[in-house]
């Protein structure tokens, strides 16, 4: 296998290696489809949130408004056939 077959190989199965890292991926998408606050999606999924962790300080009201914005937007469907 040379590494062109490698890098394709890699890339194809990206997902499947990082199934963690995809569904993060997909809940920050879908975050931002639904117009949550920047820095509130960020604490949401863990990420560093820089200066705004210390100028900015979320109330628990403020952080819930903004997940509700996800309700319609972050579901999970699976079809059983």
């Amino acid at each position: 296998m040379d590494l062109d077959d490698l890098t394709k190989s890699v890339q194809q199965h990206r997902n499947e290696l990082y199934p963690c890292h995809s569904f993060r991926i997909f809940a920050i998408t879908q975050m931002q489809r639904a117009k949550v606050h920047k820095t509130i999606r960020e604490m949401m999924v863990g990420h560093s949130t820089g200066l705004d962790s210390v100028y900015y300080k979320a109330s628990e009201e403020e952080i819930f408004e903004e997940y509700k914005k996800t309700f319609g937007y972050l579901k999970i469907i699976i079809i059983l056939e």
